[in-house]
């Protein structure tokens, strides 16, 4: 903090005083000592936070379901009207894979948190061109489109449906204020 105070004093000496200029020159020291700009550990971050807020629910629910699946077995599998398969390897693999049979609403978080990394990816990458990112919106439902008309198998989580999905939740964002 003394080190931030000595250089913000050195800059107010040297003719720096707009909110924007230490913008730059603070992203400027920033990118020489982390090698990304501020906006893109921001990002990071943000990726970090999501995959917080989406993956550990999905795994916890995903745990108990699995134990409850298992203890109560086949009376649950009747009520679901799925065959009854008590591989405890066998549902964790299907948790792990994003196809968690025991709790089927589940399948959502990790198919969002999939849907985040790729418009995190898309936009860091177009560097937030939004001719380029409709591009590859369009793109991606085709692919998802020949994808699940081959009966080619389930990706993990459920990135086939994220590759179709994408183009809406690209317009949110971009119709977002």
């Amino acid at each position: 903090i003394q080190d931030r105070k000595k250089l913000t004093d050195t800059w107010n000496d040297h003719g720096v005083y707009t909110e924007q200029e230490y913008a730059i020159l603070t992203n400027e020291i920033y990118k020489e000592w982390s090698g990304m700009t501020a906006k893109d550990e921001f990002s990071i971050m943000r990726i970090c936070t999501d995959a917080k807020r989406l993956l550990i629910p999905y795994f916890f629910f995903g745990v108990i379901s699995i134990a409850l699946y298992l203890i109560l077995g086949e009376f649950a599998a009747s009520m679901l009207d799925e065959s009854y398969s008590a591989s405890l390897w066998d549902n964790i693999q299907e948790l792990l894979y994003g196809q968690c049979r025991s709790n089927r609403p589940l399948w959502f978080l990790p198919c969002l948190f999939a849907t985040k990394l790729l418009y995190y990816a898309v936009n860091f990458l177009s560097r937030g061109n939004k001719k380029a990112s409709i591009l590859v919106a369009v793109v991606c439902s085709i692919i998802s489109f020949l994808y699940t008309n081959n009966g080619l198998p389930q990706m993990p989580l459920s990135f086939e449906l994220t590759l179709k999905l994408f183009g809406f939740f690209l317009l949110g964002k971009l119709a977002a204020p």
